[in-house]
C-alpha cells in the first residue's frame, strides 16, 4: 500500500518542488544536448518502488511525463502499473536491503519500465532508441535521484520491525 501523504502536507508539497525541478532538468537536457534523457520516468519508478507517494500522486506525474516526453498519453501510467504489481510484493525485500542493493533494485526496475515503453513505441512505430541516453539514466540519474529522495523523504512509516 502506498504511503497516504495528506497526512504529511510538508511531504507533499516536497514531492511537488522535486517534480518541478526534475521537469525542469529533463526539459533542459533533452533540449540543449542530443542524448534524451526521461528523468520523470526515474523518479517515477523510484517513487514506486519507495512507496512515496499515492496512486493519485503517480497518476499526475505519468501524465506528466508523457507530456513532456512526447510520449503516447498513458505510455508511463501503463508501464507503472505492470511494474506495480511486482513492486507491491517486494516491498519488505527491499525494505531491509542496503543502499547497493536498492540501487541495483532501482536499475532493474527503471530498466523494465523503460523496456515497455519502448514495447509500446514498437508497436505504436515510434519507436526512438537512445542508448546513450539509457545509460546515463542508468549510471548517473538512478543512482543521483535515488540518493536525492531518500534525503528528502525519510520513511514516515510507524512500522517498528524495520
Amino acid at each position: 500500500m502506498l504511503t497516504n501523504n495528506s497526512y504529511y502536507p510538508h511531504a507533499t508539497l516536497k514531492l511537488a518542488i522535486i517534480s518541478l525541478i526534475t521537469i525542469a532538468t529533463q526539459l533542459i537536457i533533452n533540449s540543449i544536448t542530443s542524448i534524451y534523457v526521461d528523468l520523470l520516468g526515474i523518479f517515477l519508478v523510484i517513487l514506486l518502488v519507495n512507496q512515496l507517494a499515492n496512486y493519485q500522486q503517480l497518476f499526475i506525474l505519468a501524465f506528466l511525463a508523457d507530456i513532456i516526453g512526447h510520449w503516447y498519453l498513458g505510455t508511463h501510467l501503463f508501464s507503472l502499473i505492470l511494474i506495480s504489481f511486482i513492486t507491491e510484493k517486494y516491498y519488505n525485500f527491499y525494505k531491509m536491503s542496503n543502499i547497493l542493493q536498492k540501487n541495483i533494485s532501482i536499475i532493474l526496475f527503471f530498466s523494465l519500465f523503460d523496456g515497455i515503453v519502448c514495447l509500446i513505441g514498437l508497436i505504436s512505430h515510434n519507436l526512438k532508441i537512445d542508448m546513450l541516453g539509457f545509460a546515463f539514466e542508468i549510471v548517473v540519474f538512478c543512482p543521483l535521484f535515488f540518493f536525492i529522495l531518500s534525503r528528502f523523504f525519510k520513511n514516515t512509516s510507524s512500522d517498528f520491525i524495520y
